[in-house]
């Protein structure tokens, strides 16, 4: 079995747990602050098209779907992508795509997309440099990139938006002062 397989397998295998607790987190106070820090990050428009990479059970697509974003959600976990859905209907929240998919190989055309948010996914895939190029890839010029990113990866992170033409590029620190968000805006030149 290959690496991206015993991750599907794990998460899938977790994927009950999983979203117990996102579903107790959205009747938290989480919900909340995430809702507040998100709304911070997005691009300024009217109309914005939202990608959940890494979706898991759904907690920030409903939350991208309740600050009035069109929402596709991608986990590449079936199992994970059932509860989202679940989730999202439970929470009236119908109008949420979900959809299995690789984060390294993204089927959705370019630039259909106004903002990207993922947070604790990079670390879990083969590839992350892939995965980067893809999130890129399907981003439209202007649009804002969020990454949560684990401990150790936010310099590469970094790095790559840098190469890539971001700017409005932040960074957040934990309460350990640890950089653990990174987002910033795809330029529209170079």
């Amino acid at each position: 079995m290959d690496i991206q397989e015993r991750i599907n397998q794990y998460w899938s295998m977790r994927a009950d747990e999983f979203s117990d607790a996102q579903l107790a987190e959205l009747k938290e106070y989480k919900r909340m602050n995430w809702t507040e820090q998100i709304k911070r990050a997005l691009p300024d428009k009217k109309r914005i098209r939202a990608l959940d990479l890494g979706t898991g059970a759904g907690f920030f697509s409903i939350i991208l779907h309740d600050l009035n974003c069109e929402v596709v959600g991608i986990d590449y976990s079936q199992e994970m992508i059932n509860h989202a859905i679940m989730n999202s209907e439970k929470l009236n929240c119908n109008d949420i795509w979900f959809l299995r998919m690789d984060a390294q190989a993204l089927e959705f055309p370019d630039e259909s997309f106004d903002f990207i948010f993922t947070r604790n996914v990079t670390w879990t895939l083969p590839d992350p440099e892939k995965a980067y190029q893809e999130m890129i890839r399907v981003l439209a010029p202007g649009g804002r990139l969020y990454f949560e990113v684990g401990i150790g990866q936010a310099d590469n992170v970094l790095r790559i938006m840098r190469t890539q033409g971001f700017g409005d590029i932040q960074v957040v620190k934990d309460h350990h002062d640890i950089p653990r968000v990174v987002f910033g805006t795809l330029c529209t030149e170079l």
